[in-house]
C-alpha cells in the first residue's frame, strides 16, 4: 500500500512538473537568423568573391563564425529557453594611398543576428549589452513588437566617442513585455574608411534574459506533501 501511495505522489510531482513547463513555454522562440559576410572592393583589380558568405543559419542551434588569427569570433550567438546571447567583432582594411583615381581598395565585414519570439502572457525581460563603434564601424541593436497596434519599440546605435577614448555605448533595458510577437535584431558593420585612413570595425554584445518560471519547487513540495499526507491516513 505504501508503495501505491509513493506512485501516486511521484505522479502527482510529474503532473507539477507538466504544469511547470507549459508555464515555461509562454516564451517560445519562433525563428532565427544569422549572417556573416566579409565585402570586397577593388576599382582596379576586381577581387574574385566581392561578397563572401563567411557563414550563416536559421536553425536555433549555438552558432559561431571564428575570426582568423585572433582568439574573437566575428560572431557568436545562442538561444535558450531563458533568453539570447550575442558576441561580434568586425573588422576592415583598405588602402592608405591608392593610385590617382583608383578609388577605394579593401574589405570590410558585417555580422547580423535576429530572431522572433512570441509570449503568451506578459513576462518581465532585461537586455544588457555593450555596442563599440571604431572609427567608421556601426552597430544597431533594435527591439520591435511584431503585433498589430503595439507600439513597444526600442533600438540604439552605437556613437563615436572620440573624445573618451572610443568608450562603448552600454545599454541597459528591463521592463514588462505584453503578450505578443516581437523581434530582437542587431547589425555590426566595419565600414571602409577614407582613403588615407585605415579601415576600422565594432565590438559588441548583448544578453536577453526572460526569467524562468519560479513555480517548480511550490508545486513540486504540494505533490510530496499530498503523497505523505495519504501515506499517514493508510497507516492509521
Amino acid at each position: 500500500m505504501l508503495n501505491r501511495f509513493a506512485g501516486a505522489g511521484l505522479a502527482i510531482a510529474a503532473a507539477s512538473i507538466g504544469l511547470v513547463t507549459n508555464a515555461s513555454a509562454a516564451y517560445q522562440v519562433t525563428s532565427r537568423t544569422s549572417e556573416v559576410r566579409k565585402i570586397s572592393e577593388d576599382n582596379l583589380n576586381p577581387p574574385a568573391i566581392p561578397n563572401q558568405l563567411l557563414g550563416s543559419t536559421n536553425t536555433l542551434d549555438p552558432f559561431s563564425v571564428p575570426r582568423p588569427f585572433t582568439s574573437k569570433f566575428y560572431q557568436s550567438s545562442s538561444l535558450s529557453a531563458t533568453g539570447a546571447t550575442y558576441v561580434s567583432t568586425t573588422d576592415a582594411q583598405g588602402s592608405r594611398q591608392g593610385p590617382a583615381g583608383s578609388g577605394y581598395s579593401g574589405y570590410y565585414t558585417t555580422s547580423s543576428f535576429q530572431f522572433t519570439f512570441t509570449l503568451t502572457s506578459a513576462a518581465n525581460f532585461t537586455l544588457v549589452g555593450s555596442l563599440q563603434r571604431i572609427w567608421s564601424g556601426s552597430v544597431l541593436l533594435k527591439l520591435d513588437s511584431l503585433t498589430a497596434g503595439s507600439i513597444y519599440n526600442r533600438s540604439v546605435a552605437a556613437t563615436n566617442n572620440l573624445d573618451v577614448n572610443f568608450a562603448p555605448t552600454l545599454v541597459n533595458w528591463s521592463g514588462l513585455l505584453p503578450a505578443g510577437d516581437y523581434r530582437i535584431s542587431i547589425m555590426d558593420r566595419g565600414e571602409r574608411a577614407s582613403p588615407g585612413v585605415p579601415g576600422q570595425g565594432t565590438e559588441s554584445s548583448f544578453t536577453f534574459v526572460i526569467p524562468a518560471p519560479t513555480t517548480a519547487a511550490p508545486m513540486l513540495a504540494l505533490g510530496v506533501f499530498v503523497a505523505r499526507r495519504r501515506r499517514r491516513s493508510d497507516q492509521h
